[in-house]
C-alpha cells in the first residue's frame, strides 16, 4: 500500500474576519481535518507554516491548537504512528511554535531551527517505501542568512553535505538560525566568513543575497545536496521540500501579510527546477493551486538532481477574504 501524505498550511489559529472571531469555526475546521486523516488513512502530516495567526497568540487558540495537536500526535494509521512535521510560517513565532519540541512524542517533528534544514524527517512503510521530508522554516532575508551562512561555511569545510545530525536533534529550537527581533545585526551581501559556537571555527566566505530569492537558493543548496547523498544509496528516495513562501506565478489574495523586502515579495519558480524533490508543499499563499516548476535540462540546473517537482499551495484552513 502507498503512502499517503496530507499537505495543509495557514491554520492561522486566533484570526479574526471583520471584528468576528473566528475560533469556532476554526475548531470545526480542525475536526473536520482530523476525520479525514482518520478517514484517508493518511501516514504523514505536513502543516507548511503558520500555525498562528500571531507571534504570541491568545490563551484560548494555544488552547485549541494544544488540543487538536494532542489528538493528532496520538492518533495510528496503519498500527504505526501518524508522522506529523510542523513547520512555523511568517505569522508564527518560530521560538514559542518550537518551545519543548525535544520532549514531543517521536512522531511529532517541529521544525523551527534553520540548523536542521539539512536532515530531513525520514519515514519508512510497512512495506520498505522510504520518504525524507526536508522541511524549511520561513526564511526572512535578514534574520536567516548568518545561519544559512554558517551552513554553507560547514559544508564547505566538509566538502559537502551540512552536519547531518539526528532526525529529532533537528527538531530542538536552538539559537542557530532562530530570531525573534527586529533588531538582529544587519548582513551584508558579503560576508567575511561564519563563525560556529559550538567549534569555534571561522567557515568559509559565502555570499547570500538580502532577498527570498537568496535565502531561498542558500537553502536548497543545503537540502539538495543532504538528498543528493542519499539519492546515492537509494535511488527510490521519495522527497518533499516544506516552504513558507511566495512562489512566482501563484496567485496571491488580500488576506496574507506582505513580505516583500526591497519591493521584492517572491522567489522564482525556476529555482526549484531539477532540484531532485518530487513535491514542493508550499504554505503562504490562501487560495488552493497548483504552481508551475519549469522544466530544464540537466546541463542548465544547478542542481543535477533531474527530478522537478509538482507544486502546490494546499490554501488556508478557512477562506479569510
Amino acid at each position: 500500500m502507498r503512502m499517503r501524505v496530507l499537505h495543509t498550511s495557514d491554520w492561522h489559529i486566533g484570526r479574526r474576519f471583520k471584528g468576528v472571531d473566528l475560533l469556532d469555526y476554526q475548531r470545526k475546521a480542525l475536526e473536520w481535518l482530523v476525520s479525514l486523516i482518520e478517514r484517508e488513512r493518511v501516514d504523514v502530516l505536513c502543516v507548511a507554516g503558520d500555525v498562528y495567526d500571531a507571534p504570541r497568540p491568545s490563551a484560548e487558540a494555544v488552547r485549541l491548537f494544544n488540543e487538536i495537536f494532542q489528538r493528532l500526535g496520538l492518533m495510528e494509521i496503519n498500527g504505526h504512528a501518524l508522522q506529523i512535521v510542523f513547520t512555523p510560517g511568517n505569522h508564527d513565532s518560530a521560538a514559542r511554535l518550537g518551545f519543548g519540541a525535544a520532549l514531543m512524542r517521536p512522531n511529532v517533528h517541529m521544525r523551527c531551527d534553520i540548523a536542521g534544514i539539512g536532515t530531513p524527517v525520514m519515514v519508512e512503510s510497512a512495506d520498505g517505501e522510504r520518504l525524507a521530508v526536508y522541511a524549511l522554516p520561513y526564511l526572512d532575508p535578514d534574520l536567516a542568512r548568518p545561519a544559512l551562512q554558517s551552513l554553507l561555511g560547514t559544508m564547505a569545510d566538509g566538502c559537502g553535505r551540512a552536519d547531518a545530525t539526528d532526525s529529532r536533534d533537528a527538531d530542538m529550537v536552538g539559537t542557530s538560525g532562530i530570531a525573534e527581533s527586529s533588531d538582529a545585526p544587519e548582513t551584508g551581501g558579503r560576508n567575511a566568513g561564519s563563525h560556529d559556537t559550538r567549534t569555534g571555527k571561522r567557515h568559509a566566505e559565502h555570499t547570500i543575497q538580502r532577498s527570498h530569492e537568496g535565502v531561498m537558493r542558500a537553502a536548497l543548496q543545503v537540502a539538495t545536496a543532504d538528498l543528493a547523498a542519499r539519492r546515492a544509496e537509494d535511488p527510490r528516495l521519495n522527497a518533499i521540500l516544506m516552504a513558507h513562501a511566495f512562489v512566482s506565478g501563484a496567485a496571491s489574495s488580500d488576506s496574507e501579510r506582505n513580505i516583500s523586502v526591497g519591493g521584492v515579495d517572491s522567489v522564482p519558480a525556476e529555482l526549484f527546477s531539477n532540484s531532485g524533490f518530487d513535491y514542493l508543499a508550499l504554505g503562504h499563499l490562501h487560495r488552493p493551486q497548483k504552481v508551475t516548476i519549469p522544466m530544464k535540462s540537466v546541463s542548465e540546473s544547478r542542481y543535477q538532481l533531474g527530478r522537478t517537482p509538482q507544486a502546490r499551495y494546499s490554501g488556508s484552513l478557512l477562506a479569510y477574504s
